[in-house]
């Protein structure tokens, strides 16, 4: 919309076809141009748009569709409802992130907060986690997630012992009400432009929710500053790749030192 300035017009009958003057400028360069094309505007703040650069993208029309990288799942095609509001994290992120918890998965409690695809806790169940809690708000993304887990044999000793549970809520909700057993890797992942993530930490933080050691994994936009670490809690490694930033937390830990830091490549 052009930003029409308004002079001193005096009051009164002067000061209202001022006005409507004004209106009917914006009225008009809000018309359609004589060709037929419409003007483009940009996505809204709260969007997950996966576009890079300036221009914006089209959501994706189909299914969307990443791979489980390794163990008993590997090479496994998983899709998800198509759509912006979808990020899942990066196969190279992925990768660079289970090498990292190599040491802690095979036999984890997991949780995957604001599951979305459902990637994450996925490939922790395909490397060997025990039994993985997802939670995810969009009901039809919940429901592939549900489809992947009884397709692919979750549960099932002669395909894979690991089993998931699929949570159709609100993350943050259901942190807060949660009093069930401690667990022992974390992955958050929240929208880039919600303030989620710091809620999650502190909700996590709260006593019973992690086993000592647990393993928390961040996900944020790259270059953007992650809330305060609780009392406890330790950076253990991190890294960029493109737009994304990840991190990888300790829950408390005895030998702490400087985070390693890995720097991707920008895409």
């Amino acid at each position: 919309m052009a930003l029409v300035r308004i002079g001193l017009f005096g009051t009164g009958p002067d000061l209202l076809r001022a006005v409507l003057v004004v209106m009917r400028k914006q009225a008009r360069s809000l018309r359609p141009q004589s060709n037929g094309r419409q003007a483009i505007t940009a996505p809204a703040s709260g969007s997950r748009s996966g576009s890079r650069g300036g221009g914006s993208r089209p959501p994706p029309q189909g299914p969307r569709r990443l791979r489980i990288i390794a163990g008993l799942w590997r090479g496994r095609k998983l899709t998800f409802p198509p759509g912006d509001a979808i990020r899942p994290t990066p196969d190279r992120v992925r990768e660079t992130l289970f090498n990292w918890l190599a040491p802690h998965i095979r036999g984890a409690r997991a949780l995957d907060l604001f599951a979305g695809s459902g990637a994450l806790g996925l490939e922790a169940l395909s490397r060997g986690a025990a039994h993985v809690v997802f939670v995810e708000r969009q009901p039809a993304a919940a429901r592939s997630i549900q489809q992947h887990l009884q397709e692919w044999g979750a549960g099932d000793p002669a395909h894979l012992p690991g089993t998931g549970e699929v949570v159709g809520s609100d993350a943050l909700a259901w942190l807060a009400r949660y009093s069930g057993p401690a667990f022992d890797v974390v992955f958050v992942d929240p929208p880039f432009a919600s303030p989620a993530l710091a809620t999650a930490v502190v909700l996590l933080a709260r006593a019973g929710m992690l086993a000592p050691d647990a393993q928390v994994y961040l996900e944020a936009a790259a270059g953007a500053p992650l809330p305060p670490l609780p009392p406890g809690w330790s950076m253990r490694r991190q890294g960029t790749a493109g737009e994304v930033g990840y991190h990888l937390a300790a829950a408390s830990s005895s030998d702490a030192g400087r985070p390693e830091t890995q720097q991707g490549e920008r895409e």
